[in-house]
């Protein structure tokens, strides 16, 4: 599947696999993407549940991908090409957040987060199928490289941000996006322009045969919407019996999981709002985000070697209670306090992320590759809830109710996950 003029890198002395090529500028855009359309909704007069919307529809896109490309990626022909077309979505996002309009930063965060899915499945996939028999470590070295180019990312942001407006961040970020495609295909062995040219070609030749085309569906256009129809319901009625079967069988490790999204959502849709009122500064957000990011990637590969249990799990949520609990005691600290605080939140946070996010994938992909949609699928969800959720309780009750609530669900959810473990 992969060419064998593919290059090597390497981490913690160890050769990388191909496939890693693919999500490091990936991550990288990424990294960026998600405070640079909450900044750009802020700019052009958007409320916190305008920001919420933005969160939502970003989760929505990554939801919508999980049902997608997880079930495309699955077998090896298409992943290479899976791989490339998640850096069409980086792009196409980055085109409409330059046009200065709410709508269009809407859209752009759904489309970003649907298309760039795309690389991160098939990148996932052939790691788990070249590397299943050491799952675990091989998942959160896989974790640990898109951890660090997250880092990357955010570093340039917060460059970036300082010299810089965020509509001119993005026309930057496009050009570096198209650049990034541009290798990651030459590295994987896929000939990128080749295709687009043998493209060109087709549509040339279908518009040559379009009018015998067009007669031609005149004539057979009842049949085959009928036929498409059929296949369409059957997909549909294929995708709803997969998910039920999973759901009966590991009902409690979705709802676990969609609970404690929910409440992620709540708050971290709103966590760049919070900073950049307290902060001021956009390159300060990009800055202590990447201490988050940077305390994710740092625990991944040890994570993924010490190996992962549901107990972990547990502990991993109960840990981030306290963390929403100091956000929503802000309004009564000093402001050095919660300087402190805002700077600190995001690196405990993220040393749990990534016994989360590694524990998560690990458990789904040992089940199945549509277990692996079907669990991003179950999170988006509770994520989407939240998000909405969080934007209209900041506005409505203020966010120390809101980050309270999100705190008391969170330590439910942990309560139940530990209590079943105790059970097992």
């Amino acid at each position: 599947m992969l060419s064998v003029k593919a290059k090597q890198l390497w981490v913690d002395g160890r050769r990388l696999p191909p496939p890693y090529y693919a999500i490091i500028p990936h991550k990288a855009a990424l990294a960026i993407i998600p405070t640079l359309l909450a900044l750009l909704a802020m700019q052009l007069g958007g409320s916190p549940l305008d920001v919420g919307v933005v969160a939502a529809l970003a989760t929505a896109g990554d939801l919508a991908g999980s049902l997608v490309w997880a079930r495309q990626a699955a077998p090896r022909r298409k992943r290479i090409l899976l791989m490339v077309l998640g850096y069409w979505g980086i792009l196409a996002g980055c085109l409409l957040m330059m046009s200065h309009l709410l709508l269009a930063i809407f859209a752009a965060a759904f489309a970003v987060s649907f298309l760039s899915s795309s690389t991160y499945y098939a990148a996932l996939f052939s790691v788990g199928e070249e590397y299943g028999d050491k799952l675990s470590e091989n998942v959160g070295r896989f974790e640990s490289v898109g951890g660090w180019a997250w880092v990357g990312g955010l570093a340039a942001g917060c460059v970036a941000a300082t010299a810089i407006s965020p509509d001119r961040f993005a026309a930057v970020l496009a050009a570096a996006s198209f650049l990034s495609m541009l290798c990651v295909s030459k590295m994987m062995g896929y000939r990128l322009t080749k295709h687009l040219l043998a493209e060109l070609r087709r549509c040339a030749s279908w518009v040559e045969s379009s009018v015998e085309k067009v007669a031609r569906a005149e004539q057979a256009s009842a049949e085959l919407a009928s036929s498409d129809l059929r296949k369409l319901i059957s997909r549909v009625v294929s995708q709803e019996k997969l998910f039920a079967n999973a759901l009966a069988v590991d009902g409690r490790f979705y709802a676990t999981q969609a609970a404690a999204f929910f409440s992620f959502g709540i708050v971290y849709s709103q966590l760049v709002p919070l900073m950049k009122a307290e902060l001021s500064e956009d390159s300060l957000v990009f800055g202590v985000l990447m201490l988050g990011s940077a305390a994710s990637a740092t625990a991944y590969s040890a994570v993924g070697r010490m190996g992962c249990s549901e107990n972990g799990l547990a502990k991993s949520y109960a840990a981030r209670v306290p963390l929403f609990a100091s956000l929503a005691a802000l309004p009564w600290l000093p402001h050095t306090a919660s300087t402190a605080v805002l700077v600190l939140f995001p690196v405990a946070s993220g040393l749990t992320w990534a016994y989360i996010q590694v524990f998560l994938n690990a458990s789904a992909l040992k089940r199945s590759c549509e277990a692996v949609g079907l669990s991003r699928f179950v999170a988006g969800l509770g994520y989407i809830a939240g998000s909405l959720v969080g934007g209209l309780a900041a506005i409505y009750v203020g966010y120390p109710v809101a980050f309270s609530a999100a705190a008391v669900v969170l330590a439910i959810d942990a309560a139940v996950v530990s209590r079943s473990v105790g059970r097992a």
